[in-house]
């Protein structure tokens, strides 16, 4: 059993995370326990249908509330049963499931759905810090956001999450929390590690898993958020997103896009909008070969080392 630390909570865990050790630092806000194994049917867990997310027309996960508890059921796989209190999770993996899957899902999915449930912001994004700026890459699966910050990465800058963004809406900025360093790369995106100043593992879907190592930040702020949107050919290139463009980009890009409770499509909606008045949102253009060599990652740094001077008037 151990504590981490991952997107500003304390999460005690007999899961193993790819996270910062806090041991003896106050009470832990999460804990997450392994239940006995069953069977995980594919139909909707009980209660109330919160939302419900398919992976290219195969059935993903769905979230409900019942009387007693809230669930996570990833179809076939594992039942994640969530107290009312927000602050115990229980997985309960199929007879035949991979253990490792229990430690996917609650550094990615589970977490992000606990703390949108919570009444907390996730944004589907993975982020780096680049001489002292925070740099957001979001967008739906398969867009290149842990790829971009792989190539990152391998220039210098440091990891802030993969995957899964956690902020905070302040008066005049936006705040981010620390998550989870590992980057999962699709096998077109392996070229993008770098060995020498990372481990290198094997994840439990079948992608490079790049382990960044923990840092501690100056600055939580986020400077901006960017959507990849590679092509076949041509150079690396950001253009501006303003009014209803970073809206939408940014709506696009929520990490728990599911919902179909009013409440939590409302809460989600506002706190996008309150986003994209906050913080400048880009598109990247350009080729995503071209990301994956030296000449185009230098390309890229280029251009977010100059965002300060072209900030979009909102």
């Amino acid at each position: 059993m151990r504590t981490y630390r991952l997107y500003g909570l304390n999460i005690e865990s007999e899961l193993e995370l790819w996270a910062p050790s806090v041991e003896g630092r106050g009470e832990p806000d999460v804990r997450m326990r392994l239940g006995e194994r069953r069977e995980v049917p594919n139909l909707d867990p009980p209660g109330v249908l919160l939302g419900q997310l398919s992976f290219q027309g195969a059935k993903g996960y769905a979230v409900s509330r019942s009387e007693a508890d809230y669930h996570i059921r990833f179809f076939g796989n594992c039942d994640i049963v969530i107290n009312p209190g927000l602050d115990r999770a229980i997985f309960h993996l199929a007879p035949d499931a991979d253990e490792r899957l229990a430690s996917l899902y609650a550094t990615s999915n589970v977490l992000s759905v606990l703390l949108v449930l919570r009444g907390q912001h996730v944004l589907h994004a993975s982020a780096v810090c680049l001489d002292g700026e925070i740099f957001a890459f979001s967008g739906p699966s398969g867009s290149g956001k842990s790829t971009t910050a792989a190539a990152l990465h391998r220039r210098g800058a440091s990891v802030v999450t993969d995957d899964a963004l956690r902020y905070t809406l302040t008066d005049d900025e936006v705040e981010c929390a620390l998550g989870c360093t590992e980057l999962r790369l699709r096998e077109n995106a392996v070229a993008a590690a770098s060995a020498d100043q990372t481990e290198l593992v094997e994840s439990v879907d079948q992608r490079l898993g790049v382990r960044a190592p923990w840092w501690e930040p100056s600055s939580y702020s986020l400077s901006a958020v960017i959507c990849p949107e590679f092509t076949e050919e041509g150079p690396l290139a950001l253009a501006p997103l303003q009014g209803r463009g970073a809206l939408i980009a940014l709506i696009a890009s929520n990490r728990i896009s599911c919902w179909n409770d009013a409440n939590l499509m409302q809460q989600q909606f506002s706190a996008t909008a309150s986003l994209a008045r906050r913080v400048p949102v880009y598109r990247l253009n350009g080729s995503f070969d071209r990301l994956l060599t030296s000449a185009g990652q230098i390309e890229l740094e280029t251009c977010l080392l100059t965002l300060s001077d072209r900030k979009p008037t909102r």
